[in-house]
């Protein structure tokens, strides 16, 4: 223990050398403050025995022990590089070792920890995303010919078409047949098979590793290694399959500017199905790297109709992510300052706007695809996109990156909906709780968006799900739980992005509080409905799962209807719908349409209906396009964002944005 002035010692200490206890010498070190007595009574002293083996281990003879001796003796307020003596003797990480990824870290004496400098700079420079080669899904069949197909041998897995379906097998036998090779397959579904070569029913990866002779692969690595870049392209031009081939596009490649370049003049020498379209692909995602996204996209057109539609996906995004990632290198920590007037950057973003809309030519044959290969191949391109328009400040051009989403029906997952969230919100402030309107922050400062609803129905969660946070409001299972009205200030003072207030107000109904706090909490939001000129949207939350209006729901109409504003617009928000099947919610939706008209305001008339879950975050897309357009968000010095999908509105088919009764999205 280390305290704050020096103690005298009752027991002496001991020391373990070699299974012995012995005593230590009183040292001037041992009644110093770097130590305490040990405490009186059996259960005392086993327990300061315990904490005192971290010490015990130290004080040995060997140089391990005379460094941790003099480890413990020269306890500074100087950071700690290295981890406890238990880390080190254990060969285990501590927990702030695995928190910060094993790399070394300093701990203050306030508790903070930060990496070293060099870490940080190379963490910044690091490409975090690269395509998958699991997802690019090409194959080669026997029909094409010996030379794209390649020899086929026993033990080589392929695929057998059985019926309209690939089943996976292995070549077991191989053999002639009146003139005709055949091979023997044991296929995964138990049964064998004898299928004629050439006629089209067996099927292979492009990229199959037994394709590619390992001398021919040893050769090029050998080039590679000795930065032969020529060398190696005349090496591929004289080899005669087109895994050989392939595989020299593939090492050139990785050999910088020099080796792309030879790789594009092997390429220009040789027809483009001479090589796999695995090889092709990596060369345009090379460009892509550089910066060169109008080299990549020379390539898009080789492929059919769905690849093309991946590979222009991928290459944007690997163009703007890389352009990003090479001006943060080059301008350190003044990236961020002005990053939507960096030339370099909005360069990137106008090839994202430019090249985005060639996606109409192939969408239809995209959406033909199953869901699971449509998420498999577009997802996580498309997730790197809307994230690298983040963090270009170009909010509405990932606006219409989700658009084409949408239009090619690519089903959104968790981190979809995280780089929305990203996206739109960069800084947030908790301004306040206000118990009475004239403690509000001051009106006419920003827009603002107000959650409003009966207790319980999922308001403060809502709010956490948008500003990706997971309690900056509070929640609670028992209602009530929001007594105040709660303003949050988002990206205030940033430079780019604009400012606006997510107001979240106490629920009505069924909340376990007296008679008299109720009535203030409705004078309250009436007042707020009817003297905020900063107003700009009400979200009116309902419950998805009750399927019925409750009359809290109609108290709220009746303050809105109280205002007699029109300069905001009123939207219904049903909540929970993970927990509710699509024609529930549709017929929920009519009911609070033709609630809405009987109402016969213009705010109710006028107000769209949309569905959301805090917990799958369902929704989440379609509610910030709301409050984006709202707000005036002008994300972006790009004033045309390309073309869109001829109809973006109808491939929201997971939103449930209705317009019209009865019609869903």
């Amino acid at each position: 223990r280390v305290l704050s002035q020096p103690v005298a010692m009752d027991i002496p200490f001991v020391n373990v050398v070699n299974n012995h206890v012995k005593a230590v010498p009183t040292h001037k070190h041992w009644t110093s403050k770097e130590w305490a007595p040990l405490p009186h009574g059996r259960g005392h002293l086993r327990l300061a025995f315990l904490g005192l083996i971290p010490a015990l281990k130290c004080f040995g003879t060997g140089r391990r022990s005379r460094a941790g001796v003099k480890a413990a003796l020269n306890v500074t307020e100087e950071a700690v590089e290295k981890p406890r003596w238990k880390a080190k003797r254990l060969r285990k990480p501590t927990g702030a070792l695995r928190k910060w990824g094993g790399v070394g870290f300093k701990v203050r004496q306030d508790g903070l920890a930060s990496r070293p400098q060099v870490y940080q700079e190379e963490q910044a420079t690091k490409v975090k995303w690269k395509p998958k080669r699991e997802n690019w899904q090409a194959w080669v069949t026997d029909d094409e010919g010996t030379e794209a197909f390649g020899p086929l041998a026993v033990g080589h897995e392929v695929e057998f078409l059985q019926g309209q379906r690939w089943v996976a097998g292995v070549v077991t036998n191989m053999g002639t047949e009146n003139g005709v090779q055949q091979a023997k397959l044991a296929l995964t579904t138990g049964q064998t098979k004898i299928v004629d070569l050439g006629r089209g029913l067996l099927r292979r990866s492009e990229d199959a590793q037994e394709l590619c002779a390992e001398k021919d692969i040893a050769q090029m690595a050998k080039l590679r290694t000795l930065k032969r870049p020529k060398e190696l392209m005349q090496f591929g031009l004289g080899q005669k399959t087109v895994s050989s081939r392939s595989q020299a596009i593939y090492s050139l490649v990785r050999m910088g500017r020099e080796g792309i370049r030879c790789a594009e003049e092997l390429l220009s020498e040789i027809k483009p199905w001479d090589v796999s379209s695995t090889a092709i692909r990596e060369l345009a995602h090379s460009h892509a790297r550089m910066g060169d996204v109008k080299s990549a996209m020379r390539h898009v057109d080789v492929f059919d109709e769905v690849h093309s539609a991946q590979l222009l996906i991928e290459i944007l995004a690997l163009g703007l992510t890389g352009t990003i990632l090479k001006e943060r290198e080059k301008l350190g920590s003044n990236f961020l300052t002005g990053v939507e007037n960096n030339p370099v950057v909005q360069a990137a973003v106008n090839e994202v706007v430019e090249f985005i809309p060639k996606l109409g030519e192939w969408a239809e044959h995209v959406r033909q695809l199953s869901q699971k290969t449509r998420q498999q191949c577009f997802a996580e391109a498309f997730n790197e996109l809307l994230l690298s328009c983040g963090r270009a400040h170009a909010v509405k051009v990932s606006f219409r990156v989700l658009e084409w989403m949408e239009a090619l029906a690519i089903p959104k997952d968790a981190f979809t909906y995280e780089a929305i969230g990203v996206n739109v919100v960069k800084r947030i402030t908790r301004l306040q709780k206000v118990w009475d309107l004239p403690q509000a922050p001051e009106d006419k400062v920003c827009p603002e968006v107000v959650f409003a609803g009966r207790s319980n129905v999922g308001k403060s969660s809502l709010v956490n799900m948008l500003l990706n946070r997971s309690a900056i409001a509070p929640t609670s299972s028992r209602p009530g739980r929001t007594k105040t009205m709660d303003f949050f200030d988002v990206n205030h003072g940033h430079p780019a992005l604009p400012r606006f207030r997510l107001v979240d107000v106490p629920g009505l109904g069924f909340a376990r509080v007296s008679h008299e706090l109720r009535e203030r909490w409705i004078a309250l939001i009436g007042g707020y409905f009817v003297q905020r000129q900063s107003l700009k949207v009400v979200f009116h939350l309902l419950d998805a799962g009750l399927c019925e209006l409750m009359p809290a729901d109609r108290e709220l109409w009746r303050l809105l209807a109280q205002a007699k504003r029109s300069d905001y617009e009123l939207c219904i928000v049903l909540t929970k719908a993970d927990n509710s099947v699509p024609s529930q919610l549709e017929r929920f939706a009519n009911i609070v349409r033709e609630a809405l008209r009987r109402e016969g305001s213009d705010l109710a008339v006028r107000a769209k209906i949309f569905a959301c879950s805090a917990v799958s975050k369902l929704g989440k897309d379609t509610l910030w396009r709301k409050i984006w357009s709202a707000v005036g968000g002008e994300a972006s010095t790009i004033e045309d964002l390309g073309e869109g999908p001829d109809n973006a509105e109808r491939y929201r088919k997971t939103e449930f944005g209705w317009d019209e009764p009865g019609v869903s999205k």
